[in-house]
């Protein structure tokens, strides 16, 4: 074998720091200044954000897989925001048409659409003038939009849009008057809008209204009495709503809905009153290889979680920070593997993928040191993951691509796996393959600046085990990423190493 140690050659010398393989930084706003790219949202071959690009304020691009992003109208003229931060939904695809909540100036925040092609236009003022209903959290049925909103009599309530008809109409007065009931996700789900809702008696607690009936009731009241059980990230999962909600006696947990039977407590993580499902913006529940991932805490420490239905167990999936909390977030199925967000505790929230089986992989530290290039809103559409992050360097919180095509990187791993050990490495270290057929593998080690400090030419393995060393006792301490590869170069696996 062939080895190099480069990086000792190069020791008080400047690093160059080189573009993660894969990533484009798609920079709405160019420089130093941040884009905040927000509420990212996929429709058809199109993906959708409300961004900043220094000069019209905050409003609504989209970009696609050819198409850098670009402005599709500044509603709010000038440098005034069309939107707000807070909202948890603002938008959604229906038809030919995106449907957005945003304000032009003089009709408050209400709903508008863009056909992809002319400016968007107003569909419907809820709150009539200058006032604001702010639509959120919108969900579709036959054509129909169902939201919430408020209006100055009757508070947040649940109200939906012809879009055929092109008429809107409040559907419920669950708290009478101007008190909100509406307080947070809005669903459908087998005829029926699945929503959380405050009658002001029981709390926050899961409500459905039938559309067929035209009648809304408490589903139940979870956490009994006055107190909250919160219903949060409602999410159908195999004909079932899947959701966290809170009850004095267990803390959040996940819960499953059926329609028909009261919901079900499925989990109870940590056993007693603390919570077990994480409660945190962009944390919710996403099905991969037939199991529910999400971020679950076990003795104060966050990690990725697993819910099976079929044997109804969940568990620990991995501790992607062995030592502190993981953090993982916004979830997203990407060419056969789920990506989100994480902390390892060395680097701040990166991007991450798991295969289900092998350890979670670092896909890129886009920003370098400990403060993250903090992912958040993955989104896939065809061959491209788009997300909002910062890389720390040439420019502030911005939306990136990411093409694994672009990059090298086949889609399923090879056929075994590899153990890296020990990590954090001390000295140095271990490589061991356990291959299920024989393969020809090239294994290159670099620092995060991409700078190679060990390489091999392209070896046969045999199936079955075998053993590597890797000198690294003289190398400095910090952050260094492996690569399996193959002879074309082409990826295989990739993770980050941490030399103490």
């Amino acid at each position: 074998m062939k080895r190099s140690l480069l990086l000792l050659l190069l020791v008080g010398a400047a690093a160059t720091t080189k573009a993660q393989p894969g990533f484009e930084n798609l920079d709405i706003n160019p420089g130093l200044g941040s884009a905040s790219p927000m509420y990212i949202n996929a429709f058809g071959k199109k993906v959708y954000c409300y961004a900043n690009n220094g000069t019209t304020g905050r409003e609504l691009f989209w970009a696609d897989s050819m198409t850098k992003p670009k402005l599709t109208d500044n509603l709010n003229t000038g440098n005034s925001n069309a939107i707000s931060v807070g909202y948890s939904k603002p938008s959604i695809g229906v038809g030919n048409k995106f449907y957005f909540t945003a304000t032009n100036g003089a009709s408050g925040e209400e709903i508008f659409s863009f056909d992809g092609t002319n400016a968007p236009s107003l569909v419907w003022d809820v709150d009539l003038g200058g006032g604001s209903s702010s639509p959120d959290n919108y969900t579709e049925q036959n054509n129909t939009l169902y939201f919430r909103a408020s209006t100055p009599a009757n508070g947040y309530e649940l109200w939906q849009y012809d879009i055929t008809n092109k008429l809107a109409k409040r559907l419920t007065d669950i708290r009478s008057g101007s008190d909100s009931s509406l307080t947070g996700d809005v669903l459908y789900y087998k005829n029926n809008i699945i929503f959380t809702a405050n009658d002001g008696t029981n709390g926050n607690e899961l409500w459905s209204y039938n559309i067929l009936t035209q009648q809304a009731q408490m589903i139940s009241d979870i956490d009994t009495g006055a107190a909250d059980s919160d219903p949060k990230n409602l999410t159908i999962i195999d004909g079932k709503v899947y959701f966290s909600a809170n009850e004095k006696h267990t803390g959040r947990e996940l819960y499953e809905y059926d329609g028909i039977d009261l919901p079900k407590r499925v989990t109870d993580i940590d056993t007693g009153f603390t919570s077990g499902v994480y409660l945190a913006p962009g944390v919710g529940f996403i099905k991969f290889n037939n199991l529910i991932y999400f971020a679950g805490r076990y003795q104060n420490r966050v990690h990725l979680y697993s819910y099976n239905p079929a044997t109804k167990v969940a568990k620990l999936e991995h501790k992607i920070n062995p030592n502190g909390n993981s953090n993982p977030q916004h979830f997203a199925i990407y060419k056969g593997r789920l990506f989100f967000a994480a902390d390892d505790g060395a680097n701040g929230l990166e991007l991450w993928a798991y295969d289900g089986t092998n350890a979670p992989t670092l896909m890129a530290d886009l920003c370098p040191g400990a403060n993250g290039s903090m992912p958040a809103g993955l989104v896939a559409i065809g061959d491209d993951l788009y997300f909002s992050a910062t890389d720390c360097k040439s420019s502030g919180s911005e939306l990136f691509r990411y093409n694994a095509k672009l990059a090298g990187i086949r889609t399923t791993l090879f056929d075994g796996s590899a153990t890296f050990y020990p990590n954090p490495i001390p000295r140095n270290l271990k490589i061991e393959l356990n291959l299920v057929r024989d393969e020809e593998l090239r294994i290159r080690i670099a620092d995060i600046s991409g700078q190679t400090i060990y390489d091999t030419d392209v070896v046969p393995y045999p199936r079955g085990k075998s053993k590597i060393d890797v000198p690294m006792k003289n190398l400095p301490a910090g952050g260094y990423i492996y690569y399996i590869q193959n002879k074309d170069s082409t990826t295989y696996l990739t993770g980050k190493l941490i030399k103490l």
